[in-house]
């Protein structure tokens, strides 16, 4: 039974580590506080508890000593107890303190460290917290009294940069030790940032003696000294969020509801991006027979659909061990090391690259038996590749068919991801519709884009990595270097 303190990070949900993450998937109780960003709690595995624990100046949902028995409480319970807390736990933190309750308690607690505010925020903010040219010492400052310190500390003897948190309401003493101190004088310059790291990130610049009358919300973090000019030439996040801000992304699925929407479309939604998954298909499962699997040496998947038809035509059995399997990428690896089988993928996740993988790690061998398993739609590439060497059987599992859509269902949008050929057919009732809204096409990549072609269209962005998060940098990477506002 182990305590967790994790460091959530600064803000954007995807700055937190690894290992927190991970400790998050594997919680049985999750104690979260005002400064997480709520969609970390998606990491979350189906029954685990989760306990509000925020505070709010002058607001507290739940004191810290009430907080402090919740954990020891839930640390003597549950194997795993996550204490999920914004920033770094041991910067400004409290965790210090809510680990010395559970060392009195005598519950094991282990720290994970996060990203914290002090550095992550103004690196957001286009601010270098240290810079060969003005600092090479940062101070790193709480602005809030305690009922250990009812003094707020005295810059006199502190380095040429500080990074104040919690200062917003006290900024008229700040000020004035500001003023009294010998590293900074009135026309020193100061940023105030708000909501950091995230797409509602707020930056007001101004001086230390127009620091006490600058309006200001909280949470609110104050960097001061020469540094704080460098945002005029480093200011890359809000200048890549006012490209991207309110651009609006259709991305085609073959339902409604898509897992790939929790999370990895994160980082795009934090620049201000609407997402919206419509479906562009549907699946249809041919009426097939299914050899034994253990018949052949290698085993070919190429979509993660086909993982899931097959093993579901197993009934719950395990795919056998024995055959060498080979996947067209990191989803459909990713559903086959859930069933237990490990294959390998090409770095090029196309079926051309995929023939040329197994081409390269297979001996040539008219005896080596192949069996491939994938869509009815897919073109013939990946089996005329390696018949001239192999024993290949490909057996349509499932029939991809596009779904009538409607003008009306892209209203506002101003770049859809053509993630396959079929999805690019789908399109061909609106293709008026596309140029006269000039609605950009993002392809997943070059075989994609033939076919956009084919229809009459031309994709203004084609993905270096053949994935929709390969797609989303793209998309970025072209918005950033072309300055384009659809």
């Amino acid at each position: 039974m182990v305590v967790y303190l994790v460091g959530a990070g600064p803000g954007d949900p995807e700055l937190i580590t690894i290992k927190g993450q991970r400790l998050l998937s594997d919680a049985d109780a999750i104690v979260y506080d005002r400064l997480t960003h709520p969609s970390l709690l998606e990491y979350a595995k189906p029954g685990c508890l989760k306990f509000f624990a925020g505070k709010k100046l002058n607001h507290h949902y739940m004191t810290q000593d009430e907080t402090n028995e919740l954990l020891v409480k839930l640390g003597s319970q549950h194997d795993v107890v996550v204490r999920l807390k914004g920033g770094d736990p041991f910067v400004f933190g409290r965790g210090a303190e809510e680990a010395e309750f559970l060392v009195k308690a005598g519950i094991p607690f282990h720290v994970i460290p996060g990203i914290s505010s002090v550095i992550a925020v103004p690196a957001y903010a286009g601010i270098p917290v240290t810079h060969r040219s003005y600092n090479s010492q940062l101070s790193i400052v709480t602005g809030r009294e305690s009922e250990y310190n009812s003094d707020i500390v005295d810059f006199e003897k502190y380095p040429p940069v500080s990074v104040i948190l919690m200062g917003s309401t006290n900024r008229k003493e700040i000020t004035r030790k500001l003023l009294n101190s010998k590293q900074y004088n009135s026309s020193t310059p100061v940023a105030i940032i708000t909501n950091g790291t995230l797409q509602n990130q707020r930056v007001v610049k101004t001086t230390v003696v127009d620091l006490e009358k600058a309006a200001i919300e909280t949470p609110a973090l104050i960097v001061v000294g020469e540094v704080v000019n460098l945002r005029n030439k480093l200011n890359w996040f809000d200048t890549l969020r006012n490209q991207s801000y309110e651009k609006k992304i259709v991305i085609p699925t073959s339902s409604r509801q898509n897992d790939r929407s929790k999370r990895s479309d994160l980082w795009l939604k934090n620049l201000g991006i609407d997402i919206e998954y419509i479906p562009f298909l549907k699946f249809e499962i041919k009426d097939f027979i299914l050899p034994d699997l253990n018949d052949y040496d290698v085993i070919v998947f190429t979509s993660k659909k086909g993982v899931e038809i097959i093993c579901e035509r197993y009934q719950g059995n395990p795919l056998p061990k024995g055959p060498e399997y080979f996947s067209i990428g990191p989803t459909t690896q990713k559903k086959l090391k859930e069933k237990g089988i490990v294959s390998t993928h090409p770095t090029r996740f196309t079926s051309i690259a995929l023939g040329e993988l197994i081409l390269e790690q297979l001996e040539k061998n008219k005896h080596t038996k192949i069996l491939i398993l994938r869509s009815e739609n897919a073109t013939p590439d990946l089996r005329t590749m390696l018949l001239e060497f192999f024993t290949v059987k490909e057996i349509p599992i499932y029939k991809v068919i596009p779904r009538k859509i409607s003008a009306e269902e892209f209203e506002g949008t101003n770049f859809i991801f053509i993630t396959a050929g079929t999805v690019a057919k789908a399109l061909n009732p609106i293709v008026k519709l596309i140029k006269g809204k000039k609605i950009g096409l993002v392809s997943i990549g070059p075989m994609t884009s033939q076919i956009i072609k084919e229809i009459g269209l031309k994709p203004v962005v084609e993905a270096q990595t053949h994935t929709i998060k390969g797609m989303g940098y793209s998309l970025i990477d072209y918005l950033s270097n072309l300055g384009v506002t659809t």
